[in-house]
């Protein structure tokens, strides 16, 4: 409808209340009546954390391993991108992200605020007014982790200022790189950018943007390699001095330090729709197939792209760019769960939307197709019987010949 930022949370709200409206009492289930500014609150909540799924391109599991401060300043950046709040609208935006403006521990508290609080208003500070601090992105007292938009602004500044740094901090701070990542791109995309999908909303202040599209096309290099480092190292190693003479020992690391498991495993949120990709029903663009598949952005974030998965679609994107050398018909012979829905899913979204797979790594140099045509059959919902009608007023039917 292109309705887009603090419009659509508005929006959202409104219709949400429109239940409550309708009746002289609503009432909890013990026979309690609701309060109007309760009821509010509620409606609030669940339209912020919806459109955190939106904005992220993952299911809510994922979206709630996100700390609250950072999902916090995604949701201010994409409703009122660099503009103050008065403190009523701001302090809607703590709802569900387990955050507080002020008092101690609020936000707007310290030298290194996420907040900056003036005249009974807020506004949002970027990574040119925290990240000098050398504190912000380090662990906590009792080694609990910094929130990701503490890590994120310290890694911009740096980036930008003290390069050399960078390695260092990384080492100190160690942060989910995933999680981290899934922060950056959140902050640097689309984000319901409205009613045309090849718009892009800039949520963040100007600064901010030019240099996460600096991070991003750098990631590999600068985060994912240093961070990676000792990740698959599967031993500890320390050295001490034993009657004058250096020893050194070995000690067998716990495999919850190798691994790093999706946020929807971690969480116990994984179900078999996730997992059981609906091809047909991704084609034809069905608001229930969960955001993870659904999304182009979002797929390619969740897709480890195998070395066959990545030469396959590496092939088929050159040859639908026009170059040569390349088998036009390809055949996938796998077992059932060898993964055949999920490459054809790949093939999809990748022919559709070859952009989506810009902050993919291991995609760079793959060709961007422009216009692609793509048929998809699903024998499911196809009747052997009778044609299907499509959009445009085509008609399929199968003819069999004897």
């Amino acid at each position: 409808m292109g309705i887009a930022g603090a419009d659509l949370v508005i929006a959202a709200v409104g219709a949400g209340l429109r239940a409550y409206t309708r009746f002289a009492r609503v009432e909890y289930a013990n026979g309690e009546e609701v309060p109007a500014e309760r009821f509010l609150a509620e409606v609030e909540g669940v339209v912020l954390e919806t459109l955190l799924e939106k904005i992220f391109g993952m299911p809510g599991s994922g979206v709630a391993a996100v700390d609250g401060p950072s999902r916090f300043y995604v949701l201010w950046r994409y409703a009122y991108k660099a503009a103050k709040m008065e403190a009523g609208e701001a302090i809607v935006f703590t709802y569900g992200q387990h955050v507080e403006l002020d008092g101690q521990k609020g936000l707007s508290t310290g030298r290194r605020a996420l907040v900056e609080k003036k005249k009974g208003k807020y506004r949002l500070r970027d990574f040119t007014e925290r990240g000098k601090d050398e504190k912000p992105g380090l662990p906590e007292d009792g080694g609990a982790p910094a929130p990701l938009i503490d890590v994120l602004h310290r890694i911009l500044w740096l980036v930008e200022n003290q390069p050399r740094a960078l390695n260092k901090f990384l080492d100190e701070a160690r942060p989910d790189r995933e999680r981290l990542r899934l922060v950056a791109q959140a902050l640097a995309g689309k984000a319901l950018s409205g009613r045309n999908g090849d718009d892009r909303a800039v949520i963040t202040t100007a600064a901010e943007q030019a240099a996460l599209k600096k991070l991003l096309a750098n990631w590999r290099a600068l985060i994912d390699q240093r961070l990676a480092a000792d990740e698959g190292t599967l031993f500890d190693y320390t050295s001490k001095k034993a009657g004058g003479e250096s020893m050194s020992t070995r000690t067998l690391r716990p495999w919850t330090d190798l691994v790093k498991l999706h946020p929807d495993v971690e969480t116990g949120a994984l179900t078999e729709v996730v997992f059981a990709i609906d091809l047909g029903a991704i084609a034809a663009g069905d608001p229930n197939v969960p955001v993870v598949n659904r999304d182009p952005e979002a797929f390619f974030r969740a897709t480890y792209l195998t070395a066959d998965l990545r030469r396959l679609l590496e092939e088929v994107l050159a040859s639908l760019a026009g170059k040569r050398g390349y088998n036009r018909v390809l055949k996938l012979r796998t077992p059932f769960g060898g993964g055949k829905s999920h490459t054809l899913a790949s093939l999809l979204h990748a022919a559709r939307h070859p952009e989506a797979l810009d902050h993919v790594p291991e995609a760079t140099g793959f060709a961007r197709p422009k216009n692609v045509a793509v048929a998809v059959f699903d024998g499911e919902k196809f009747d052997a019987r009778n044609s299907k009608e499509l959009e445009g007023g085509y008609t399929v039917c199968f003819r069999r010949e004897f």
